[in-house]
C-alpha cells in the first residue's frame, strides 16, 4: 500500500512517468489511487516507511513500525529526477 501525508491530490492517477517507470519492471500501478495516510493504516501495517516531510504526521513518525527514509521526498523532485531517483532509492533499501 501507499499512501501520503499530503497527497495532491487525493485519488489522483500516479503520474504517466511512474506508469511507465514501472510497467518497464513488471509492475502495474495504473489502477493506482493517492491516499492520505491514516492511524488506522499505520496500525495494520507490518512496516512504514517515511521520507520526512513537514507534513508527516505524529502517528506515523512515532510510530514503532516506522523507517525514516532520510531522503529527499521524490513528490519534490522535477518529475524527470522522480521516478528515476525513486526507484534506484527503494531498490537500494529494498530487505
Amino acid at each position: 500500500m501507499s499512501a501520503g501525508a499530503a497527497p495532491a491530490p487525493v485519488g489522483g492517477a500516479p503520474f504517466s512517468e511512474v506508469i511507465t517507470a514501472m510497467e518497464e519492471k513488471n509492475l502495474s500501478v495504473s489502477a493506482c489511487r493517492s491516499k492520505l495516510v491514516t492511524r488506522d493504516m499505520v496500525d495494520e501495517a507490518d512496516i512504514v516507511i517515511a521520507f520526512p516531510t513537514p507534513q508527516m504526521p505524529d502517528y506515523v513518525l512515532n510510530s514503532s513500525k516506522t523507517r525514516v527514509w532520510e531522503v529527499t521526498d521524490p513528490y519534490y523532485a522535477p518529475t524527470t529526477v522522480r521516478i528515476t531517483f525513486a526507484w534506484h532509492e527503494i531498490l537500494s533499501r529494498k530487505k
